[in-house]
């Protein structure tokens, strides 16, 4: 197992909500076993076991901000498919809750989010940044429209480029892949073709050059 920073992560299950009620009664699944999330990781049987037996209640929010909790989960529980919960959003005292509620009826949530911290896992052999998440500490459970790691993995990059540093690799691909809609074909372009040269140019402080190199990964992308 390898060791993990301690950094939140998000994992989207889209259209995972069974039923919502006028009452403001919601259950689902949060987080479904052995698929690819959003983030990229797979989560395996087991992954929550530890955070749900110490903890006496886990956080509904709305779109992962901590400000704006909605509700309470009744139950969290594993079973073979995955994280199934069950709770109530407080409709009679939360406007947002109102909102919420009125948009999973309409269908136009995307569906439900986990934030939580990896405690164990392994990479992904056949990927190059997704995780085997073998152990959760599970924070929050969230009603979403649309995956908030990927505006996470957007800061990143922008912090990054305002630092005058050189994005990850990892938040390049992922960018570019997951959140941009590029193949993963079009994304090694890039990162083979235009990604190394970066570094050089940054150094060199030649802006003209960083310039160019931007341009031929563009027309890499394009031409791929």
């Amino acid at each position: 197992m390898m060791n993990m920073p301690a950094r939140m992560k998000h994992a989207r299950v889209p259209l995972e909500i069974k039923a919502v009620t006028k009452a403001g009664e919601i259950e689902g699944y949060a987080s479904v076993f052995g698929v690819i999330d959003s983030d990229g990781d797979i989560i395996h049987p087991g992954a929550f076991r530890e955070s749900l037996a110490a903890k006496d209640s886990i956080p509904m929010l709305w779109q992962h901000d901590a400000r704006e909790p909605i509700g309470v989960w009744d139950e969290m529980r594993e079973d073979e498919r995955g994280l199934r919960v069950s709770g109530r959003m407080l409709v009679d005292e939360v406007a947002k809750a109102r909102e919420a509620r009125a948009l999973a009826q309409a269908g136009a949530l995307g569906g439900l989010s986990i934030g939580f911290m990896v405690t164990r896992a392994e990479p992904r052999e056949d990927d190059s940044y997704g995780l085997h998440i073998f152990g959760a500490d599970l924070w929050e459970t969230s009603l979403v429209t649309f995956p908030a790691n990927a505006a996470a993995t957007i800061d990143a990059v922008k912090h990054a480029l305002d630092r005058g540093e050189i994005p990850t690799k990892r938040d390049m691909e992922r960018l570019l892949t997951r959140d941009a809609g590029f193949s993963r074909s079009q994304a090694r372009a890039f990162l083979n073709h235009g990604y190394g040269a970066l570094d050089a140019t940054q150094d060199a402080g030649d802006e003209e050059a960083l310039a160019a190199v931007l341009k031929a990964a563009i027309h890499e992308l394009q031409e791929s």
